[in-house]
């Protein structure tokens, strides 16, 4: 095998059913899919059910999630590292970057959610290289399995023409550009840059994460491009993640890759 013949997977949280992070390997596993047509995993659906929002909670996912906890039994308890969330994952410290997938199992290429990369040219072996160093960030359109089944031809599908979201999304912890694992000694400086191009879809509010908590927000000015800086003034020595979270004014969402501070 040469150079080019790299394997990458991601953790595809499939309507937030989990995954056993025993074995997690980052050579192999980069990046999350936080988004995809069944639901969005930045949280868990009880986390989101708790802030009264539907990134997911529909009848479909209850019943697979009932289904799954009776197939994964004790699979979920603490010590087998079954982790329903992006941000669990990265609370445990598993240097995951962010992508979306829109799951349709589809060869012709249609798909509504997507993920974006930052790299240096189209090549086979740039890719693989943004992937592998988080250079990435997840979209959501909130489109679900139930939006979309009316296009497919099984059930009769009428050809309905469904929006695809597409974002510029730009974080940097200091100069470190998100993916990055850095060392950081004093309170970090987090700027991040969004734009979504659809003009009558402005960016509602732009939100930073640290460690799992959501430290600072600020809403649009009614433009679709926004650049933010905010400085963590309560910062700490230790392991730290940051990362963004974009909402535009439809409620489709935007997640930068987290820069890791003393992984």
């Amino acid at each position: 095998m040469g150079p080019e013949s790299r394997v990458l997977v991601t953790a595809h949280n499939m309507l937030q059913l989990g995954n056993d992070f025993r074995e997690y390997d980052e050579s192999l596993e980069p990046l999350y899919d936080i988004t995809s047509l069944h639901i969005a995993a930045e949280k868990t659906v009880e986390e989101y059910a708790a802030e009264g929002k539907d990134y997911g909670a529909n009848r479909v996912v209850k019943t697979m999630m009932r289904l799954s906890a009776l197939v994964t039994g004790t699979k979920r308890e603490p010590e087998y590292k079954w982790y329903f969330s992006w941000r669990q994952c990265l609370n445990a410290a598993l240097p995951l970057g962010a992508y979306g997938a829109s799951d349709t199992h589809s060869a012709n290429g249609i798909g509504w959610i997507v993920a974006g990369l930052w790299v240096k040219e189209k090549s086979r072996k740039a890719i693989f290289d943004t992937m592998f160093r988080h250079h990435s960030f997840a979209l959501d359109n909130r489109l679900r399995v139930i939006d979309i089944w009316v296009t497919h031809p099984i059930s009769g599908g009428t050809g309905k023409d469904l929006p695809v979201v597409r974002m510029d999304i730009r974080f940097w912890l200091n100069e470190h550009f998100m993916g990055a694992k850095c060392r950081i000694d004093s309170p970090p400086t987090a700027r991040m840059y969004a734009f979504s191009n659809d003009p009558e879809d402005p960016v509602r509010e732009i939100v930073f994460v640290k460690d799992g908590k959501e430290v600072y927000s600020i809403p649009g000015t009614g433009n679709n491009t926004v650049e933010i800086v905010w400085e963590d003034k309560d910062w700490k020595p230790g392991r730290h993640y940051y990362y963004g979270r974009v909402e535009l004014a439809s409620g489709n969402l935007g997640y930068s890759s987290p820069v890791f501070v003393n992984y």
